[in-house]
């Protein structure tokens, strides 16, 4: 099987809201997204999409419908993708380089959380096992890609040095012995 994760668009920048860490993609983020669905379809004939799967958040679900659109799938959700920030109450883009130390441990300790962590990986683990022999595109959150490709890989230490730009692409062939072969990482074209 393969397994096409996608990071969402770029979001909104909000301090609060009411929802939460629930943005919408800003501007920028809708046209990433209809990039990256205009490329995924463009390849259907040859690297057909069978099955789409999202985090029900919003960043995440507003770029999985241009490419369920474009190539004529429904989208399934699943809580298990959410992001580590799911349940905060406000969401925040910070350049790394303008980062506090504070900031940088904040999110350091949302993203080595345990809990998200084998969250992420049950989540994954039962896509694969469920979808075997088809293409599942995987539309989620940075964090969730860095642990996927990680526990995928079997180097759980690796995902603390991934990064993936939005609407970004990676690849994963998964065989039935569970081998798994990274055969792109951070794959954006259209961007």
């Amino acid at each position: 099987m393969q397994l096409v994760l996608i990071r969402h668009g770029e979001a909104e920048t909000i301090e609060y809201d009411a929802n939460g860490a629930d943005p919408a993609l800003s501007p920028l983020g809708r046209k990433q997204a209809a990039g990256m669905a205009a490329y995924l379809a463009e390849r259907q004939n040859a690297d057909p999409i069978d099955v789409i799967i999202a985090s029900p958040m919003k960043r995440a679900s507003e770029t999985a419908a241009p490419l369920a659109a474009a190539v004529g799938l429904d989208i399934a959700y699943d809580q298990r993708l959410r992001e580590f920030d799911a349940n905060e109450t406000s969401y925040r883009v910070i350049p790394p380089g303008e980062m506090t130390p504070t900031q940088v441990d904040e999110i350091l300790a949302g993203f080595t959380d345990p809990a998200f962590a084998a969250r992420v990986s049950e989540g994954i683990g039962d896509v694969v096992k469920a979808n075997r022999g088809q293409t599942v595109a995987v539309v989620c959150h940075g964090g969730v890609i860095m642990h996927a490709v990680a526990h995928l890989l079997g180097a759980p230490d690796l995902a603390l040095s991934l990064h993936v730009e939005n609407t970004a692409i990676s690849r994963l062939m998964v065989a039935s012995s569970g081998h798994t072969t990274l055969t792109s990482f951070g794959e954006a074209p259209w961007l």
